[in-house]
């Protein structure tokens, strides 16, 4: 679904989806997370949640890449493009 090639990516099943929860290919919605039990630790441009124990981010990548950019943009003058929040120097 993210355009990897075999073998650049691997996958852990962490629990099985209950048959009356509806859920679709790809990435879960936040209405499917609280379902299987999640709690959010963070609901920003990255998802952290927290399920049976375990703490999950995703995203990570996306946002990170957003950000250098919208730094770029405004070392050149421009908005933040993407609209992430500048880094906090506290």
């Amino acid at each position: 679904m993210e355009g990897y090639e075999s073998g650049d990516a691997k996958a852990e099943e962490i629990l099985d989806i209950p048959e009356n929860v509806p859920d679709e290919t790809g990435w879960p919605s936040d209405e499917l997370l609280l379902a299987v039990g999640a709690n959010f630790l963070l609901n920003d441009q990255s998802r952290v949640v927290k399920i049976a124990g375990r703490k999950f981010c995703e995203g990570l990548l996306d946002a990170t890449l957003n950000e250098i950019n919208d730094d770029a943009f405004e070392e050149r003058g421009d908005e933040r493009l993407n609209k992430t929040k500048k880094p906090s120097l506290h």
